[in-house]
C-alpha cells in the first residue's frame, strides 16, 4: 500500500520547505537569535553549577574530617554546615518556557519535513566527473539537486537542535541528582551518621 504524501505538486512541497526554512532561520540563523540565547544561558548556568559542585565537594571533605565528640558538638556541626550550605540556583522559569516553546516549534517543523518525504531527483547527468577507469574513460556523477540538499540540511539542523535541547534538560537533571547526593552525604556526616542523631539535631534537610 502506497501512502499518500498529501501534496499534489512539487510547488506545494517547495512552498512548505520554504516555510520551514524561514521558520528555522528565524530562531537559529542569527547570532543573537532565540535558540542561541537559550543555549548560551544554559551554558553559563552549567559553568556556575560546576563551580558550586566543586565547592560542595570540598565542603563535604571538610565535614568528613570533623569528628564531633558529643551531642553539643553534633548540633554545632550541623548548624555550621547549614549556615555554609550553598545550593545551585535553577535556571529561571522564563528559560524553561522559552526552551519548551522552541522544542514545540522544532518538533512541528520536524513533522513537516517528514511529510515532505524525498524531493524528486534531477535527471541531469552534469556533475562531478568520476575518476577514469582502466580504459581511460571517465563518467559523471549526477549532482544532488539543490532542493534535496536544502531539505537534508534543514532536517539535520532541526534534529540537532532538538537533540541539544534534550541534552540541556538531561544535564539539569544530572546536576540536581548530584546535588541531592551531596545533601544526603552532608546530612549523614554532619549528624554523626545515625538516625537517632538526625532526629535530635537540626539536619541540613531542614535548611532546604
Amino acid at each position: 500500500m502506497v501512502m499518500q504524501s498529501g501534496f499534489s505538486s512539487l510547488d506545494e512541497k517547495v512552498a512548505m520547505l520554504d516555510d520551514v526554512v524561514s521558520g528555522v532561520w528565524s530562531v537559529a540563523g542569527e547570532p543573537a537569535g532565540r535558540y542561541e540565547r537559550v543555549a548560551r544561558e544554559c551554558g553559563e548556568w552549567v559553568a556556575r553549577a560546576e563551580g558550586v559542585l566543586l565547592r560542595q565537594k570540598k565542603r563535604l571533605q571538610q565535614q568528613q574530617q570533623t569528628s564531633p565528640t558529643n551531642d553539643l558538638d553534633q548540633d554545632e556541626a550541623a548548624a555550621a554546615a547549614a549556615a555554609e550550605l550553598e545550593l545551585i540556583p535553577p535556571l529561571p522559569p522564563a528559560w524553561h518556557e522559552e526552551a519548551a516553546h522552541l522544542a514545540r516549534r522544532l518538533d512541528d517543523w520536524r513533522r513537516k519535513l517528514r511529510e515532505l518525504g524525498q524531493l524528486p531527483s534531477s535527471s541531469s547527468t552534469t556533475g562531478t566527473p568520476d575518476k577514469a577507469d582502466g580504459d581511460g574513460n571517465g563518467g559523471t556523477r549526477p549532482e544532488q539537486p539543490s532542493l534535496a540538499r536544502i531539505l537534508a540540511g534543514c532536517r539535520a539542523l532541526v534534529h540537532g537542535m532538538l537533540a541539544e535541547l534534550d541534552t540541556m534538560e538531561q544535564i539539569q537533571r544530572d546536576v540536581a541528582a548530584t546535588e541531592m547526593l551531596w545533601v544526603r552525604d552532608m546530612n549523614r556526616h554532619g549528624l554523626g551518621g545515625t538516625d537517632e542523631g538526625a532526629a535530635r539535631a537540626g539536619a541540613i534537610w531542614r535548611a532546604l
